[in-house]
């Protein structure tokens, strides 16, 4: 539920020629089981729309599915983000599967051009989680070759959830080397898996500000998993901002019905300018509206927005947003109705 203030990136991937059995289970659980059978013999496209959190406009998914001779073939990647006219693209990656010597799916690999180095390029390779586990910078001969800040590689340690645990930086002979004052990242996961803790390290292993002056981030998530603080500190132990405590409410079915921002337990805004959001649901569980108010519990406006309001078909898939301004005037946005 929590809302995003930066720039949200929305990513469409599409599965070129799957076995559904190779596929990991952060892709499995969004695939419409129901619609396969054996003895499928002709190649068919599958979309379903994903949403994360309450505003699906604002953050979601679309999952393109193509199975052919139940082969895996490529991962698209397709990199956007969100500006007031719509979506622009980004970027767009083609990640090519890696197999065990059981011909079990082990991670993907990515080679593409280095938007920082016109005649470079950079490879990647991800978890099945999709998180790095490694990338390398190439010059145009594909050779690594360290990048503007000296850097040729960057490594990546995960859990056995597949969390990013530590992150180094090294130049081409495997030496550990300063990124921007930065050689080392390591980060902390309570048991639910959210990110508690984040620190950086130059060479000697001492806390390093980064170019924003942080030096340990912390986040503190109640007990339903939502955040309630996230703070930083600069290498003196010192908070460099206000630490504002999120608050929330629920209903009789654990759903956030209210969420409240708190600086020294007083009323305060977030960074959106917003101090408290209220989300109604229906009896199926859907969220149907999200509003937003300020200190005095009046309309206050996230990206001149007071209001959503949004519906569903009978299997659930939502087919219409309407979005209420603070002058009164209304948008509307059609969805494409799933088709299992």
């Amino acid at each position: 539920m929590h809302l995003k203030h930066c720039i949200i990136k929305t990513f469409f991937i599409i599965l070129l020629s799957i076995n559904l059995s190779l596929l990991p289970k952060e892709v499995k659980k969004y695939l419409p089981f129901d619609t396969f059978h054996k003895g499928v013999r002709e190649s068919f496209q599958i979309q379903k729309e994903i949403f994360f959190g309450v505003n699906a406009k604002r953050n979601s998914m679309r999952l393109l599915l193509n199975f052919e001779r139940e082969k895996l073939l490529e991962l698209y990647i397709k990199e956007y983000t969100e500006t007031d006219n719509g979506y622009t693209l980004l970027n767009t990656y083609f990640f090519k599967p890696s197999f065990s010597k059981k011909k079990k799916l082990k991670d993907w690999k990515c080679l593409y051009k280095n938007p920082d180095n016109e005649y470079g390029f950079v490879y990647k390779k991800l978890s099945l989680s999709g998180m790095p586990r490694e990338i390398r910078y190439l010059d145009k001969d594909k050779k690594i070759s360290n990048n503007k800040y000296g850097v040729a590689k960057e490594i990546y340690k995960l859990d056995r959830n597949g969390n990013e645990i530590l992150r180094e930086y090294q130049n081409e002979k495997g030496e550990l080397v300063e990124q921007e004052g930065i050689a080392r990242i390591t980060s902390e996961y309570d048991k639910n898996g959210n990110r508690i803790s984040e620190k950086f390290f130059e060479k000697d292993g001492k806390l390093k500000q980064d170019v924003s002056g942080v030096s340990r981030r912390v986040w503190r998530y109640d007990s339903n998993g939502y955040l309630e603080l996230s703070a930083e500190y600069n290498d003196k132990n010192e908070p460099i901002s206000k630490v504002i405590v999120t608050k929330r409410k629920y209903d009789s079915a654990n759903r956030v019905i209210e969420e409240s921002y708190f600086l020294e337990d007083k009323p305060t805004l977030n960074a959106d300018r917003i101090h408290k959001i209220k989300w109604l649901y229906d009896e199926k569980g859907n969220a149907i509206e999200e509003a937003y108010f300020n200190q005095e519990n009046k309309d206050s406006p996230l990206r001149n927005v007071i209001k959503y309001k949004w519906f569903y078909d009978d299997k659930n898939n939502r087919i219409k947003e309407e979005a209420f301004k603070l002058n009164q005037e209304k948008e509307i946005y059609n969805y494409e109705s799933s088709k299992e």
